[in-house]
């Protein structure tokens, strides 16, 4: 006489669990036992979603069992999604009330707790990658729970992960051609250019005539420069979304045996950034009149991958005594487009600096209390903008240059009490002469510049 009857809603599943498992001890897989999961079959990148196949198997249980579920949910790579999942057991199949594609939750169950499952049975999901998708990714089941009937086996639980390899697209082969890929600097600070050079070199004819290439890059830090790239006359160049397609038809087209193709890409402002380059398509053939039409043949040695790196730039910090409680602090950075940064601000740019000792229009610069001060504090950005401060006597920043400077000057190095907030910009502008401290000779250089 049948217990009970399948659950058909997640609550009355939870229910069943208890009443099925209700006492039992959670524990690890004996000796021999196995929750195992593999992907079926092998995958090449597409320019299409595909379906992927992983199979979770169950070996070697030593009692039968009833109840299987994947509680944990199951984690997928990125971009992809899950499709549905199904069961060897054909006496029974998995229903679309036992899964949840959202996050990868299974419970499957016989329909008697007298009955059990098959001990060969696994089971499959189905699983959509995206378009171009290549490369290693994981598939996680997280949770795998066993249970027996009416509590008279201990309850297994384990994770099983599945390896997914979707192999980059290769043409087959043709003999004779051969385009190899490489870059003529394995490293690049921002703003400079990166150059990968197209060599193209054929063993059987000296001329070819057509030429069909694609190079994806990383255009988050790269962006494709056509001014410096050499492009072959009767061919052209296009770059779109991380792509730059290099093509050429026709008698117009010939080129000699060696020809050089160069991509230039500029390197924008990520910091220590590891970026490939892959040659994905490389196609090329000496058909004379050809046209677009025609497919070009394959060349060997496609697709190719090398890597630029844009290094982090490096902020070297000095700090000098300044007046006071206050301390000056001097920054050069490395890298062309970065601005030095103390707590999270952008420092000063000093201008007029011929003859003024303390500082160098190579330099940036900022005053912190010294009681303040921590190198941990100086840090870099690509978005932010130094201001310039001149030492021109407009030592309260009013854009007027009068005895008011002056008398901003004696305030500060005598520590005048007053009623308004110095700012760092005001407490660079105050040092007027520029030699790295404020006393009474800036005070006699702001009158100066008031009778200049």
């Amino acid at each position: 006489m049948k217990k009970f009857k399948k659950a058909i809603t997640f609550l009355l599943t939870a229910a069943l669990l208890v009443s099925v498992c209700a006492g039992l001890a959670v524990t690890g897989l004996a000796a021999g036992e196995t929750i195992t999961a593999e992907v079926q079959g092998t995958y090449t990148q597409s320019d299409a979603a595909q379906d992927i196949t992983v199979r979770l198997n169950v070996n070697g249980l030593s009692t039968p069992y009833c109840v299987i579920g994947i509680d944990g949910g199951t984690t997928v790579p990125e971009g992809f999604t899950i499709k549905s999942f199904s069961t060897s057991n054909t006496a029974q199949p998995v229903t679309a009330g036992d899964y949840n594609t959202a996050n990868g939750k299974l419970t499957y169950m016989t329909s008697d707790v007298s009955d059990t499952i098959p001990g060969d049975t696994y089971y499959e999901m189905i699983v959509t990658a995206p378009a171009g998708a290549s490369g290693d990714y994981e598939i996680v089941f997280k949770d795998v729970t066993i249970s027996g009937n009416y509590g008279t086996q201990e309850l297994v639980k384990a994770t099983a992960t599945a390896q997914l390899n979707i192999a980059a697209a290769v043409t087959p082969v043709a003999p004779g051609y051969t385009v190899a890929v490489s870059a003529e600097s394995a490293s690049v600070e921002a703003g400079q250019t990166a150059k990968i050079d197209l060599d193209i070199t054929s063993g059987d004819v000296s001329v070819y005539s057509n030429a069909d290439m694609a190079l994806t890059y990383d255009s988050a830090n790269f962006t494709y420069d056509a001014a410096n790239s050499t492009i072959p006359t009767g061919f052209e160049a296009t770059a779109n979304a991380g792509t730059v397609t290099v093509r050429g038809y026709g008698a117009n087209t010939q080129l000699s045996d060696g020809a050089e193709i160069v991509l230039a890409f500029t390197a924008g402002t990520a910091e220590a950034s590891e970026c490939a380059f892959t040659l994905t398509s490389a196609k090329v053939d000496n058909a004379d009149g050809a046209s677009s039409d025609i497919k070009a043949a394959t060349v060997t040695g496609s697709p190719a991958k090398v890597s630029i790196v844009i290094p982090a730039p490096v902020v070297t910090a000095v700090k000098s005594d300044y007046f006071g409680d206050y301390a000056l602090v001097k920054a050069t950075v490395d890298t062309d487009g970065y601005v030095p940064t103390y707590g999270g601000q952008p420092m000063f740019k000093v201008t007029n600096v011929t003859g003024q000792t303390a500082y160098d229009e190579n330099a940036y610069y900022y005053v912190v209390k010294s009681a303040d001060y921590a190198e941990s504090s100086v840090g870099v950005s690509a978005a932010a903008s130094a201001v310039t401060v001149a030492k021109n006597g407009d030592a309260n920043g009013t854009g007027v240059i009068d005895i008011n400077d002056a008398q901003f000057v004696y305030n500060l190095y005598n520590n005048v009490t007053v009623t308004y907030t110095v700012t760092v910009q005001q407490l660079l502008a105050a040092d007027v002469n520029g030699d790295g401290t404020v006393n009474v000779s800036d005070c006699a250089a702001a009158v100066l510049a008031i009778t200049a």
